[in-house]
C-alpha cells in the first residue's frame, strides 16, 4: 500500500468506507458480546448444577436422606448412595422410534429399582445394565407415572409402605452429560469472543489490515478511491436485495465485511435459489412394565423369617429387604 497505515484513518474520516469499517467492528464485537453473555449467562443460571458438576458426587447415607424432603432445595443433590440390597422391579423406560405411524424400533434405555435403606426404600432409575447396592446420580422428583407403576400398586395391597418409600428418585442416567454439552460448547465460544475482540483491536490499531481497505486499495489510491464511492453514492443508484449499483460500482455489504465489484469488470450474475427435501421420523420414550412383583411387609412382631429349605436352581429368585420381602 502507498497509505501509511497511521494516516489511512485521516482520509476515509466521514466517509463510506469509514461507515463500512465501523460497522464490520461493531458487529464482531457485537458476536462477542453475545458470546460472552451466553456463557456467563448460563453459567449463573446452572451454577448449582455446575456446583454438583465439578465436586461431586457426594457421599451420603441413608439416615441422611431421610431428611430430604425436596431435592430441588438441596445444595448437594449429585450424590452417591450404598444401600443394603436392590431388586429390579420390571419397568423400563424404553424409546420406540416410529417412521409413519410404524413402530420401527425399541430400545431400553432404562430401568427402575428398588434400593433398601434400612428401613426405607428408595426407587433408583439406572441403566439397563446396571446393578448392585451402589449408585451414583441425582436426587430428583419422583414422577407421576413412575410411582403409579411402582408405589401405588404396592400401596393399595399393604397401605403402611408408603411410609417406607422416600418420596424422591435417584437417576443415575447421564448427569454429567448437560455439562460436558455446556463445556463443548462454551470453552470455544468463550475463546471465539476473545479472539474476535482481539481482531478488532488489531484492526483498529493498523487499519490496512481491515479486509474493506484492503479491497479498496485493489482499486487504487485509498484516499481517491474513498473519494470516487461518495460521488457515486450521492448519485443515482440502484437498490437490489443488499447490493447498492451505482454508475461504476456495485457495493454488497454482509455482516462482517464489503464485497466491491467494479462493473466493467463484472462479468455475470444471476439469483441462485435451493430446495430442501426434509423426510421426519419420530421419536418417544414410554414405560413398559414386563413383570412387577409386589412387596410384601412382614407383620411387626414376627421374629426372623424362617429358613428357606427349597432347594436352590436357576428359577429361584430370593430378595429380602430387611423386614420388607420381594415375593
Amino acid at each position: 500500500m502507498d497509505i501509511q497505515s497511521s494516516s489511512i484513518s485521516a482520509h476515509v474520516h466521514g466517509s463510506f468506507l469509514d461507515r463500512q469499517i465501523h460497522r464490520t467492528n461493531r458487529n464482531l464485537l457485537l458476536v462477542s458480546l453475545i458470546l460472552i453473555v451466553a456463557v456467563v449467562g448460563y453459567a449463573a443460571i446452572e451454577r448449582r448444577y455446575l456446583y454438583n458438576f465439578f465436586a461431586g458426587p457426594f457421599q451420603v447415607s441413608g439416615p441422611q436422606l431421610v431428611t430430604i424432603q425436596q431435592p430441588g432445595s438441596q445444595s448437594r443433590y449429585f450424590v452417591q448412595v450404598k444401600g443394603d440390597d436392590s431388586s429390579d422391579t420390571g419397568l423400563q423406560e424404553v424409546e420406540r422410534e416410529s417412521e409413519g405411524g410404524t413402530v420401527k424400533r425399541e430400545t431400553v434405555k432404562a430401568k427402575y429399582s428398588i434400593l433398601l435403606l434400612n428401613k426405607h426404600l428408595l426407587i433408583v432409575k439406572s441403566g439397563p445394565n446396571e446393578s448392585g447396592t451402589v449408585y451414583t446420580g441425582e436426587l430428583s422428583e419422583l414422577p407421576s407415572d413412575v410411582r403409579s407403576n411402582i408405589v401405588t400398586p404396592l400401596i393399595k395391597e399393604h397401605p403402611t409402605a408408603n411410609q417406607a418409600f422416600l418420596p424422591f428418585m435417584l437417576d443415575t442416567t447421564g448427569f454429567r452429560d448437560e455439562g460436558y454439552i455446556g463445556l463443548t460448547l462454551g470453552i470455544p465460544a468463550f475463546a471465539l469472543a476473545a479472539w474476535l475482540i482481539a481482531k478488532v483491536m488489531r484492526r483498529r490499531a493498523d487499519l490496512s489490515t481491515h479486509p474493506v481497505v484492503e479491497r479498496a486499495c485493489i482499486y487504487g489510491n485509498l484516499a481517491d478511491v474513498a473519494q470516487q464511492f461518495d460521488i457515486e453514492l450521492q448519485g443515482n443508484t440502484t437498490k437490489i436485495g443488499r447490493a447498492t449499483i451505482t454508475q461504476s460500482w456495485v457495493f454488497l455489504p454482509s455482516r462482517f465485511g464489503l464485497s466491491i465489484c467494479r462493473i466493467p469488470d463484472l462479468i455475470w450474475a444471476y439469483k441462485k435459489s435451493n430446495q430442501a427435501l426434509h423426510q421426519f421420523h419420530s421419536r418417544r420414550k414410554v414405560l413398559r412394565c414386563n413383570h412387577v412383583r409386589p412387596l410384601r411387609q412382614a407383620p411387626a412382631d414376627a421374629g426372623p423369617p424362617e429358613k428357606d429349605r427349597r432347594p436352590a436352581g436357576p428359577a429361584r429368585r430370593a430378595s429380602s429387604l430387611g423386614r420388607v420381602r420381594l415375593q
